[in-house]
């Protein structure tokens, strides 16, 4: 599970503000019961780009849209 969590946060690593700390994820691991780890961990990769489409450019639809406060978002 550590694992797969680290590759998972590799991934997500240019697209945060700041990269996951890791030690943190694993200790949420730990108030986690055994047979709720089994069970994620025999269902594999979630399948997400079917359920919902393509990554969306928040950012830009904000621009687009001119919602005020997000003058920031990018």
């Amino acid at each position: 599970m550590q694992i797969r969590t680290a590759n998972l946060a590799a991934g997500l690593n240019d697209r945060l503000p700041s990269s996951p700390v890791l030690s943190e994820l694993f200790a949420a691991y730990d108030v986690v019961d055994d047979e709720t780890l089994a069970v994620l961990l025999a269902t594999g990769a979630w399948e997400t780009i079917g359920s919902g489409g393509a990554e969306v450019d928040v950012g830009a639809i904000l621009r687009v849209t001119k919602v005020p406060g997000t003058e920031d978002v990018r």
